[in-house]
């Protein structure tokens, strides 16, 4: 299943590239057709997607700050599609690490054309600004930029220290790395850009693999063909194009055995279009990066550096990986082929180890935040909310784990946890149970709270019966049973 507010999120970038009036007429276009009766879901999704930026004209009419940036947006805005926050294995084409736009704009603002930023900055500087005047600066400056780095390639494959002499100047080798695709997607941009404006705003399963989608279906899969049958060296660019549109791996796979015309992963490998599964699994890839950037970001921080968030990231990333996993191995099976085989099992015993790391500790963050600590000063009894986060992203870590661990290759990982958190439950809510039969006032109602917790944690990776144990084993409480148990 497609994540909601991913997707949302998407379509706010989509709209966001837009020009002004572009963006304008699509929202009226979309509620007229509301208002005659249309309830398409894809319409209500960009309609959702656009009213933060409808809101934003509203009370932004006369941007300052943000502008210093806006320069540098309009001239890499054809490459929006392509960038990654995560760091591959290996480069692949379409795939261009965000990171390296920084250092990229200072080389060109410093070395390639400084006088010409400056004169844009200085016309984007005037209240009056004319959005259409800085949409064609931003062209004419985004050709010298290809220019530019049209000749610092050429360079770097020069004799003896050439290419680290220009990866020094251009802001590093990861930059230089980039130039080539940069170089070739900006190139590109016109059959790119036609391409993408023969895909609707949002591909899903009921848009695209879905019974009734067969129309759409073609549309896409010939806009694949015409484009790649005539430049195959644009399969990595137009696969990230779609993925943008689109995340979900498995729709990379369905749409590039409907352009092979055949639904074998041998037939797609030997084909111009293997290429997209490529992409597909690499964006797998990203998912383990993205659980594992957060689940170390959360051993070293605290609550005020965004505890909460960063527990929420390792979770939704696992869970993605895992849906979009399983939905990988129930269609076109790419172990087939050796290539794409290897590359799952490694991607795959990556996940697994950081699944397992999570859930090891799963009953020590458990018991950690089920403790009742002292009072302070003022006699009051606070909970530890960064433990509690933790603990709840460990168990709901658990929980994905538990849908299918052989898939997600970390069965015993599971058993061992579940029998560990099984005992630290049942420990501390026999204790917590003792305790509250003479407890009085704050550390009373601090007892009560962490009891319920117990009830709360059970109930995410255990069963109705081992509940309904814990719940009577509260309501032997007097007037415990007066307050609402989780369920």
């Amino acid at each position: 299943m497609v994540d909601q507010s991913l997707m949302t999120l998407k379509v706010r970038s989509y709209l966001g590239a837009l020009s002004r009036n572009a963006c304008d007429m699509l929202i009226r276009n979309l509620e007229a057709s509301r208002e005659r009766g249309d309830l398409d879901p894809q319409f209500e999704l960009i309609l959702e997607a656009a009213r933060p930026l409808l809101r934003k004209r509203a009370f932004d009419n006369q941007p300052r700050a943000h502008r210093r940036n806006l320069l540098k947006r309009a001239i890499f805005l054809p490459l929006e599609p392509f960038l990654i926050a995560e760091q591959l294995p290996r480069k692949l084409p379409g795939r261009i690490l965000r990171s390296t736009l920084d250092p990229m704009w200072i080389w060109l603002d410093r070395d390639v054309m400084p006088e010409s930023i400056a004169e844009a900055q200085e016309l984007l500087a005037k209240e009056d600004y004319d959005a259409e005047v800085v949409g064609r600066t931003a062209e004419r400056l985004r050709g010298l930029a290809v220019s530019a780095i049209a000749d610092v390639l050429d360079e770097a494959e020069g004799p003896g220290v050439a290419r680290q002499r220009v990866a020094y100047r251009v802001g590093g080798e990861p930059v230089l790395n980039e130039f080539s695709d940069i170089y070739g997607i900006l190139k590109a941009d016109p059959v790119l850009e036609g391409f993408s404006a023969q895909l609707p705003p949002v591909l899903t399963r009921r848009s695209f693999a879905s019974g009734d989608a067969a129309k759409a279906r073609e549309q896409v899969v010939a806009a694949i063909r015409n484009v790649v049958e005539a430049h195959p060296e644009y399969v990595g660019w137009i696969s990230a194009i779609l993925l943008w549109r689109c995340d979900d791996p498995v729709l990379l796979v369905r749409m590039a055995a409907g352009a092979a015309g055949i639904a074998k992963p041998q037939t797609i490998q030997s084909s111009l279009y293997a290429g997209m599964v490529d992409t597909a699994l690499s964006e797998l890839r990203r998912y383990v990066l993205m659980a594992q950037g957060a689940s170390s970001a959360t051993d070293t921080s605290d609550l005020d550096h965004g505890v909460e968030w960063q527990s929420e990231a390792v979770v939704v990333a696992i869970s993605r990986y895992h849906d979009q996993l399983r939905e990988l191995r129930a269609g076109i099976d790419l172990r087939d082929v050796s290539q794409w085989r290897n590359e799952m099992v490694e991607i795959n015993r990556d996940m697994a180890e950081i699944i397992a790391r999570e859930i090891s500790a799963a009953h020590r963050q458990v018991h950690a935040a089920l403790e009742v600590p002292e009072p302070d000063e003022t006699g009051q009894i606070k909970p530890n909310p960064m433990a509690a986060a933790i603990a709840y992203r460990t168990l709901r870590v658990l929980y994905i784990a538990c849908k299918n661990p052989d898939l997600l290759g970390v069965s015993d990982a599971v058993i061992r946890s579940r029998r560990a958190i099984e005992q630290v439950l049942d420990m501390a809510s026999k204790s917590l149970v003792d305790e509250l039969r003479n407890a009085v006032g704050p550390r009373r109602e601090a007892l009560k709270d962490s009891l319920e917790r117990v009830v709360s944690y059970a109930s995410i990776v255990f069963g109705h019966d081992y509940v309904e144990i814990l719940k009577k084993r509260c309501a032997s409480i007097p007037d415990i049973e007066k307050r609402p148990l989780a369920s």
